[in-house]
């Protein structure tokens, strides 16, 4: 514990008189730390210790978050996480904030998010807790007091789980049949299992065709709104050789032969009109519109009396649509429905930690491959088909 304390003085803006509270281990830190305060205070410098959580919540954010090089994905969720905790303790003080309070906030989250007016999930609340515990910490190292409430808090057992389940058969057969400018990319994410900046990265010559292979060398993000390639991926493991079935190979064939002019070794494959990388805000647009053209061509709407005088945005959504990563996710079942052990998922997959792999693994353990249809079945053998070692095949064929 702290052996010296004092006040430090100064004047608001306002013109009021407010001070901050000093602590220190000797009187020779104690008066260095006011010294300090004192030289910041004459260059016009704010010295507010503020106590409240919202002041704290913002220096966090903006010193250890933004402009770090994170991508604006994932400095997104850090800023949808302390906007959250802002609406509720933004004007609260640090010693108000006891662990009944900051418990009641995270079973009322479970129960219902004002967001979405939905329950939050138990992987968010996670996100929440420990942004809040990082807060705390920040705010700790500045000496503020009460700031370790959050600590014990635990996530109630019946906080709904976020499930992502991977396409099932129909949404796979519409991917498949229906023509717009994203089936390139659903075509793509789906039986290769790239990431969605995988694929918005991939270039012509990261594919090769004849040994039905992708290359994934380089990632997408968007900073904030424009994209921005890096070198590798996610992680180590994302840089990889994707094996792909025929399926994909016949289709990138067959929309390679369709363009005007032979692209570029160097050309992006999912691109704006201009061949350059899409933009979120382009890319965001792109699938919505692919799920309002997929609702109007497979939707039942015998109970629409103005069909063809409708909006298809109008219209009210009866296909069950799906996000990029789903797509993702039925790479990853076809791995399993075919055999492949854990590893080698988990090669394809670019998964870092094998339990991710596992975890959907286990996922699919609840479907039985005698619930496929046979024609599903047969494509399992034939255009979903992935091979890693196509060579072997052809010396057994040789050797027979």
């Amino acid at each position: 514990m702290p052996k010296c304390e004092t006040h430090v003085y100064y004047k608001n803006s306002d013109g009021s008189i407010k001070r901050v509270h000093v602590r220190a281990n000797s009187r020779r830190e104690l008066n260095a730390k006011c010294a300090e305060l004192k030289r910041k205070e004459q260059q016009g410098i704010n010295i507010s210790n503020s106590k409240k959580f919202g002041f704290w919540a913002d220096k966090w954010m903006n010193s250890t978050k933004m402009d770090k090089g994170l991508s604006a994905g994932t400095e997104g969720y850090y800023k949808y996480c302390v906007e959250l905790l802002k609406d509720e303790f933004a004007d609260v003080e640090f010693r108000a904030l006891t662990m009944d309070v900051f418990q009641d906030y995270i079973n009322r989250l479970a129960k219902k998010n004002p967001h979405t007016g939905k329950p939050t999930s138990a992987r968010y609340l996670r996100h929440i807790r420990s942004t809040a515990k990082n807060i705390c910490l920040y705010a700790s190292g500045s000496h503020v007091p009460g700031t370790s409430a959050f600590y014990s808090v635990t996530i109630p057992k019946n906080a709904p789980k976020e499930v992502r389940p991977a396409l099932n058969e129909s949404q796979v057969k519409m991917v498949e049949e229906f023509e717009h400018p994203a089936q390139l990319y659903a075509m793509i994410a789906c039986f290769s299992g790239l990431r969605r900046g995988e694929v918005l990265a991939l270039q012509w010559k990261h594919i090769d065709l004849e040994n039905a292979k992708i290359s994934v060398v380089q990632s997408l993000n968007w900073e904030p709104n424009q994209p921005v390639v890096k070198k590798g991926g996610k992680t180590k493991s994302s840089t990889r050789t994707v094996v792909v079935p025929p399926v994909l190979v016949s289709f990138l064939k067959k929309y390679k032969s369709s363009l005007s002019v032979i692209p570029a070794p160097g050309a992006v494959v999912v691109a704006d009109k201009n061949g350059e990388y899409l933009t979120q805000s382009r890319f965001r647009t792109l699938w919505k519109k692919y799920m309002t053209a997929l609702n109007m061509e497979y939707g039942d709407f015998k109970e629409c009396d103005d069909l063809y005088n409708t909006s298809p945005e109008d219209l009210p959504m009866k296909i069950e649509t799906f996000t990029t990563h789903q797509c993702r996710h039925f790479f990853c079942t076809l791995l399993y429905l075919e055999d492949f052990s854990v590893a080698d998922a988990m090669a394809q997959m670019g998964h870092k930690d094998c339990q991710t792999t596992m975890n959907i693994y286990t996922d699919l353990k609840t479907y039985s491959k005698s619930e496929l249809s046979d024609e599903f079945r047969k494509k399992l053998l034939t255009t979903y088909r992935i091979n890693l070692n196509p060579g072997a095949d052809e010396q057994v064929t040789k050797t027979g």
